[in-house]
């Protein structure tokens, strides 16, 4: 009988106060909602970063060298046991992509325009962005740096998962995927006779509008090569691309090239020879006392930089980005769930106030503490029960 009492004056206070508590619930439903999604977004953002990197087998640590010979690999491999241990080769380059502006054509009038060749021109050169018939020749190219990465063709994988190529290329790929494995986006894969092609990452190359097919021309070791464009990648260490000294990506000015390890000796005169070493750990060894042994192993061939993952600056950037989007996960619902609070607050402290009368009378007719306190409390939980149940279904 006293519950039924309480419960039909908690509906009447309710009603009575259906704006305020509208607009409470309102605020609630707003905190209960962006947590849910932002805590969704966060999650499925972070499993996507971890099967990615899990899919291409991102590398433990990055050894950075001067030179080394690749018949060292044994011998460190041995030495520090870890899962798995290569050699590549990487450089900053120059390249000269096509322009969108300037085309080799004969303009109106019939007058004569000519596109100089590539040959005709270095790095530096600044040619004006308008130029007129009878005007200096302008290349219908522009300079911008790079990176250039020896691969593998059996580490492209298309978007399925496995190993890209056909024929004697497929048979040739292994089960296991190898470190720093690539996606295939667009075009084809490295063939096992194209030692001047080169995969272009797919942000750089969307940006410039290259297409598998196009040719381009790479200054490397101060000579300029001509190779084809075959097709577009993504690179699990290579998710955020920033320039030599720069703080955000530039995917117009800078990109990074894949050429088959061949072609990379041959252009830079590293028969046989790397520059990085790159490799997973075996379960339960720790990073740093592996780049450790490994500094002391390759002393000798000038050791650069011992870069875990953590400090792999394309990582580094992406987790940062991540932590950022955990805090404002929980940072911002709380300022919603504060004013919510501060504001059911109040209306309980006024309620009260004004029913104080109410509540000496139910005392005097028999009710003890204990149900009139938990008749406010229940106030206060239908409003948080309202806004959050309907906070909860507007995120689903």
């Amino acid at each position: 009988m006293k519950r039924s009492v309480l419960a039909r004056k908690r509906l009447r206070d309710l009603w009575r106060h259906r704006g305020l508590v509208a607009s409470i619930a309102a605020i609630v439903v707003l905190g209960t909602s962006s947590f849910c999604t932002m805590v969704s977004v966060y999650r499925n953002l972070s499993e996507a970063r971890d099967g990615y990197y899990r899919r291409c087998r991102l590398a433990d640590f990055w050894v950075l060298l001067k030179r080394m010979p690749r018949s060292e690999l044994t011998r460190i491999r041995q030495a520090i046991h870890v899962r798995e241990l290569d050699g590549r080769i990487a450089f900053d380059i120059t390249a000269a992509v096509p322009r969108a502006d300037v085309r080799p054509t004969t303009p109106r009038r019939s007058v004569p325009v000519r596109a100089a060749p590539l040959s005709e021109f270095r790095p530096g050169d600044r040619p004006s962005e308008r130029w007129q018939p009878g005007n200096a020749p302008v290349p219908p190219f522009r300079w911008v740096s790079g990176r250039i990465v020896s691969i593998e063709p059996r580490a492209v994988l298309p978007p399925s998962g496995r190993p890209a190529g056909t024929g004697a290329a497929a048979s040739a790929a292994t089960a296991v995927v190898p470190v720093n494995s690539l996606v295939l986006r667009r075009g084809w894969n490295l063939r096992p006779d194209g030692r001047r092609e080169v995969l272009v990452d797919d942000a750089f190359a969307r940006h410039n509008g290259l297409e598998p097919g196009d040719r381009l021309q790479l200054l490397l070791n101060e000579q300029l090569y001509d190779v084809t464009v075959v097709g577009t990648v993504q690179s699990p260490e290579f998710v955020y691309v920033l320039p030599p000294g720069g703080l955000i990506p530039d995917p117009q000015r800078f990109g990074v090239f894949f050429a088959r390890r061949e072609f990379l000796e041959e252009a830079f005169d590293f028969g046989g020879s790397c520059n990085q070493l790159i490799g997973r750990l075996a379960p339960g060894q720790d990073v740093a006392s592996v780049l450790r042994t490994v500094e002391a192993l390759c002393r000798d061939y000038g050791v650069v930089d011992t870069i875990p993952r953590a400090r792999w600056l394309s990582n580094w950037f992406l987790s940062n980005e991540l932590r950022g989007l955990r805090v404002t996960t929980y940072f911002l619902p709380t300022l919603f769930f504060a004013v919510a609070a501060l504001l059911l607050d109040v209306l309980m402290m006024r309620l009260v106030r004004q029913q104080r009368t109410t509540i000496g009378t139910l005392k005097a007719l028999g009710y003890d503490d204990g149900p009139i306190v938990r008749h406010y409390l229940g106030f206060a939980a239908v409003v948080g029960v309202l806004g959050g149940g309907l906070g909860v279904a507007v995120a689903w």
